[in-house]
């Protein structure tokens, strides 16, 4: 018996005026077709593929609108069914002999980037897919376009878009390092970024930070690291003379000074220790403060009947200190999505560490007990009344 057609995603739009009992319905019906394609023989599949549009098009809404709308519901059908075509994108791109070429754009690959972030073998996928596509090819005229909205984002609407843009390539770049070095040959890229931040609205600002962070991160981590080409844009940004820019954000509010002290050897660690030494100097000039260890945090909950949960996590009774609270808004300027309450749990998690805390947030590497919490929880602080 032939597998009957996958009706596409429905965008936001149409999709709140189906009542929930037939939402239902098309989520079952999904399930059961997702299931029926995944139990196909490798020739199967690839046949079924090719003679019906639909499976294509039902991915590819599906990702799309999933990755814009994120759902942190837990319902257990929605979660089947994410999963189900993530299996079936995986074998998309891996075992059909000529790739869906919606599936190897960027827009699709950036969404897929940001829906399945936590899935272990996204990293694997995307090399493969990248190195055997020769995307850094394709990619040029995307590529071209992003600088050329970098160098030119003027007005607040034409920034706000460009933030949404600049989110996307971050998820990608954490993802396929291999597109971290494409956007970094030559200088015209981290150049538009890094004149941008200068001229930028503070949100998008923040944006910038990150995205340089991840650029830099995939000149290192990727299969074939880059640490000379990584220097010589370091050597260019260091030679601009003003006092907030982006390479001062970079080494103050993310944990990239250190992990360049950590990962860079041999000729190159020679060729770029002064200018590391340079660069720590910037470590403790924006968000982040000295380390708190945990003989000095015992030491201050010493005798004060300072009550935590099952995780070491302060309790909170409406009282936080005025360093405390301080913390907080620096992490909340790189992360202003999250909430106060979440991020005073990262703190205690990591010892008033906002160096840690920074980095598992840019990687994405919380503990499990963290990772399912709330990030927009909110405390409410009651200030006492001056006299």
């Amino acid at each position: 018996m032939e597998l009957p057609s996958f009706a596409p995603f429905p965008p936001p739009n149409l999709k709140k005026e189906i009542v929930p009992e037939a939402w239902e319905m098309c989520i079952d019906a999904w399930i059961l077709l997702a299931q029926g394609h995944l139990l196909l023989t490798r020739d199967a599949f690839s046949l079924k593929v090719s003679q019906d549009p639909s499976v294509v098009e039902f991915l590819s809404s599906y990702v799309e609108d999933n990755a814009r709308h994120l759902d942190s519901s837990v319902d257990s059908k929605s979660i089947l069914l994410k999963r189900s075509c993530y299996l079936l994108v995986h074998r998309c791109l891996t075992e059909l002999k000529r790739r869906p070429p919606p599936f190897v754009a960027w827009q699709f690959l950036s969404d897929l980037c940001i829906l399945y972030a936590k899935s272990p073998s996204l990293n694997t996928l995307l090399q493969d897919v990248w190195q055997s596509e020769d995307l850094g090819s394709k990619f040029q005229k995307h590529k071209s376009s992003l600088t050329h909205n970098l160098e030119n984002a003027a007005s607040k609407q034409e920034q706000s878009d460009l933030g949404m843009t600049l989110e996307r390539t971050a998820a990608l770049l954490k993802s396929c390092p291999d597109y971290g070095q494409f956007l970094m040959l030559g200088s015209d890229f981290i150049d538009a970024l890094s004149a941008l931040y200068d001229r930028a609205e503070p949100f998008l600002r923040k944006r910038t930070v990150v995205l340089s962070y991840r650029c830099f991160s995939a000149l290192m981590h990727s299969s074939k690291p880059k640490f000379s080409m990584l220097l010589d844009h370091l050597y260019a940004l260091k030679s601009s003379k003003k006092q907030h820019s982006l390479l001062s954000a970079l080494c103050s509010s993310t944990p990239f000074v250190r992990m360049l002290r950590d990962q860079i050897t041999g000729a190159d660690a020679v060729r770029g220790e002064k200018l590391i030494r340079e660069l720590s100097t910037l470590e403790g000039t924006g968000t982040l403060p000295p380390k708190r260890n945990k003989a000095a945090r015992g030491r201050a909950d010493k005798g004060k009947g300072v009550q935590r949960d099952e995780y070491g996590h302060g309790a909170f009774d409406g009282g936080v200190h005025v360093h405390k609270m301080s913390l907080v808004t620096q992490v909340q300027d790189l992360f202003p999505d999250l909430g106060s309450a979440f991020v005073i749990k990262l703190l205690d998690e990591y010892d008033d560490d906002i160096e840690q805390v920074t980095a598992h947030l840019l990687d994405e590497s919380l503990p499990p007990h963290l990772q399912s919490l709330d990030r927009s929880e909110t405390m409410y602080v009651s200030l006492p009344l001056q006299k």
